[in-house]
């Protein structure tokens, strides 16, 4: 049985559990916005990309002299460039410093996930589910990066087993499906939990990544099993003088050292905090709490093991005995046995939208690891998601990769490099390369309406054009790279990558994106 995540999709799953009095409606309301694109497959890449490097240059001196007059006006003492291309003509017709190698920052995730898509096929879903062999469980792991991602369970519906209805699903009642499936079984002890998440290389943050930020979530690292956003949620409460503390997910084995006071009253200070040592387990409550406070959100050091002493937990819950809990060695045999409850499964396209619309950097990179994994028949790892993007790239774009410095999927190294050419060739040959192109256009933030764009381009009325774009931003860099699809008929790509701006800057660099998105929204019919 399968219990089917469709975040951010209008679609509606139900699953009977075994072991469960109750039927699970899953239902999604995150990002009601987004359109349900048809299901298609995707051939293998080789039958793909054969086409997809054929984008001429033709320039268009009007547009090109609007776009530079915007960025004259805009002020900006930074390194801009700026590419435009034409999907009806499959041609380049601005072209403003594009070949300049420069950083991405997320704008990186529209390469990634449209490699994905492109790898994976439309129809893929990561799928993570529970085998029983004799007296040992094994979770097995599919690189999913949303298995209990707190924002997608906040909004699932579910009926309990006397038929109310509830909005929200913690992620304990998500591991009990499996708890209760396996009390159900009658077995009388577990030995050993193994969590094979040998789907991926273990890995761990990417070394590029800011090593005094890697307990915040933007740098979470990606896992072959990743749980809860591989984040714990920590709610922080006053009591005599000391400070008590709630998790989510309930981890009653964490060792979490207190030093934290809890003054109250006239000139208290409210300064707590949370902060996790960098490769351990062990997290530190410091500063004083003067009021209840929380979510403080941080990073798990070992995300796959964390969920195996969930699922240890909650059988005890259940008064199922359980011995060990490891994660599975190169050397352990392939995960055997039978099924016990739900296949927790999510389809690409929900985990392509939490990357795009989001711009999570989880999802960005599970996908390039995943597709990795597909392409290579080993555990996805940067390396080979590298070289995959890199050749994938190649066949779509031609030599302007030979620009590209590829370092991870999400574009949070700062030593990655596009150029605004390759991007917008990538986003022309996107039509080509996928069946179901719809499904990667609406995958993107709308402007005005939708996730990073949500309070932009306000301008730019749906009568005249919907915006789609990935934003990007890391210090230092600001871009937008999308498709402005126009109600008269015209359909561009454009790239804006902005880099060397003050940190003042980047608000203008932003207006400046939505003007050149607002240039071609206002281009006369062909």
């Amino acid at each position: 049985m399968k219990f089917d995540l469709r975040h951010g999709w209008a679609t509606v799953a139900v699953v009977a559990l075994i072991g469960a009095a109750a039927t699970l409606l899953v239902s999604a309301s995150h990002r009601a916005s987004a359109r349900t694109p048809s299901a298609s497959r995707t051939p293998v890449v080789a039958t793909r990309t054969q086409s997809a490097a054929t984008a001429t240059l033709s320039i268009d001196a009007g547009i090109t002299e609007q776009i530079r007059a915007a960025i004259a006006k805009s002020g900006l003492a930074a390194n801009i460039t700026a590419v435009v291309g034409d999907l009806d003509r499959d041609a380049v017709i601005v072209d403003l410093g594009g070949s300049r190698p420069m950083r991405p920052a997320s704008n990186q995730k529209a390469i990634t996930t449209g490699l994905a898509m492109v790898v994976l096929g439309e129809e893929f879903s990561f799928g993570t589910k529970l085998l029983l062999q004799g007296d040992r469980l094994t979770i097995v792991g599919d690189g999913d990066p949303s298995l209990g991602d707190p924002e997608l369970l906040s909004d699932t519906v579910w009926k309990d087993a006397q038929g109310a209805m509830h909005t929200g699903l913690t992620p304990e009642q998500l591991v009990d499906q499996w708890a209760r499936a396996v009390e159900c079984v009658r077995v009388p002890r577990i030995r050993e939990i193994v969590v094979d998440d040998r789907i991926f290389a273990r890995e761990g943050p990417h070394p590029d990544w800011p090593r005094d930020q890697l307990d915040a979530t933007y740098c979470v690292a990606c896992w072959g099993v990743n749980f809860h956003f591989n984040s714990l949620r920590f709610w922080l409460s006053p009591m005599d003088g000391k400070v008590s503390w709630r998790t989510q997910p309930a981890a009653p084995w964490l060792t979490v050292v207190n030093d934290a006071t809890a003054k109250q009253g006239k000139g208290a200070k409210q300064s707590a905090g949370i902060a996790r040592g960098h490769g351990t387990d062990a997290y530190a409550l410091k500063g004083n709490l003067a009021k209840a406070d929380g979510p403080y959100i941080v990073t798990m050091q070992d995300p796959p093991l964390f969920l195996g002493n969930l699922l240890a937990s909650r059988l005890r819950t259940q008064g199922i005995d359980v011995g060990s809990v490891r994660v599975a060695s190169a050397a352990d045999p392939a995960p055997a046995g039978s099924a016990v409850g739900p296949t927790f499964s999510t389809p690409l396209a929900s985990v392509v939208t939490r990357a795009n619309t989001d711009s999570e950097n989880l999802y960005a990179e599970a996908l390039l690891k995943r597709a990795a994994a597909k392409a290579t028949g080993r555990p996805g790892s940067w390396d080979d998601g590298q070289d995959l993007m890199r050749t994938t790239l190649r066949a779509a774009i031609g030599n302007e990769v030979e620009s590209f410095a590829i370092r991870d999927g999400s574009g949070m190294s700062k030593e990655n490099r596009i150029t605004a050419m390759g991007m917008a060739r990538w986003l022309l040959a996107m039509p080509r390369m996928l069946p179901n192109f719809n499904a990667y256009l609406q995958s993107f933030a709308e402007g005005g309406s939708s996730g990073t764009l949500k309070k932009r381009m306000d301008d730019i009325p749906d009568s005249l054009a919907k915006v789609w774009c990935k934003t990007g931003y890391i210090a230092g860099t600001s871009c937008l790279s999308g498709y402005v699809i126009c109600a008269n008929g015209r359909r561009f790509a454009m790239s804006v990558l902005c880099n060397d701006l003050k940190e003042s800057q980047v608000g203008k660099a932003k207006d400046l994106q939505d003007a050149i998105a607002a240039i071609l929204a206002r281009q006369p019919a062909r």
